[in-house]
């Protein structure tokens, strides 16, 4: 499996959420990945839930083919939601 993400996204979620998208690192997305329906973004994105470092952390992303498009990373302490 690939990473990519948008730099123009990762600046703004530095910004926001003070992680870049690089961090992702050794993130499971498997053990909790919830698929998020809450609106149509046009393709199907996907939310999960995982420790690094000791610390909780909530991803929002897209798979295309053997790729996964990081959309979102921050500490799941700011608020982040699973539904």
């Amino acid at each position: 499996m690939r990473l990519e993400f948008d730099q123009v996204k990762d600046s703004a979620n530095r910004r926001k959420h003070g992680l870049s998208l690089g961090e992702f690192g050794g993130f499971d997305l498997e053990p909790i990945e919830i698929a998020d329906e809450r609106r149509d973004y046009g393709e199907q994105r996907y939310r999960a839930i995982g420790k690094i470092d000791g610390k909780l952390h909530m991803i929002a992303y897209v798979r295309r083919d053997d790729v996964v498009r990081l959309i979102s990373f921050k500490n799941a302490a700011q608020g982040a939601t699973l539904v």
